[in-house]
Formats: structure tokens, sequence, C-alpha cells
């Protein structure tokens, strides 16, 4: 697989439950879909201990990479549901 990336990417991991297999990662262009994926976990009763999403910044002097918190996730999250119709 190969994906271009501007300048901002973000990556979502989930730690199955009870799996000795390890943690599945997605990679967004947007923060939108990811937000969107968290959603349907925990609809689904996946646990917040289970899922990080991480904002990866590539810049001149290297890549930056900082977890997006939950307080920014569930704000999101809030103005999803709030625009659907």
């Amino acid at each position: 697989m190969e994906m271009k990336v501007e300048k901002t990417f973000y990556m979502l991991e989930r730690k199955p439950k009870g799996s000795k297999e390890g943690k599945e990662v997605f990679l967004y262009n947007e923060m939108a879909p990811a937000i969107e994926k968290i959603g349907k976990y925990m609809t689904g009763g996946v646990s917040t201990e289970d899922i990080e999403l991480t904002e990866i910044s590539i810049q001149e002097e290297g890549m930056k990479a900082r977890v997006v918190s939950w307080s920014a996730i569930a704000e999101a999250l809030v103005k999803k549901l709030t625009q659907s119709p």
C-alpha cells in the first residue's frame, strides 16, 4: 500500500480485546474519517483505553507526533452528532 502525505496524517491504533495479535493500525489523511471510526468503535463497546489517535506532522526539521486528546476527540464526535440530520 502506498499513501501520499502532504504535511499531516493521522494514525488510529486499536488494541483488539482478548487478542494475542498486535494492534490494528489505520492511517488517514484527515482527522474526520478517524473520528468517524472512533465513533463506530465506541458504539460497539470498545474501551477508550484500547484506542489511540496520533497526529503526525512532517516538517523540514523532521517529524512530530502528538497524541490527540480525548477532549478533542469528544468535541469532534459531538460536532459530528449535532450536524447529522
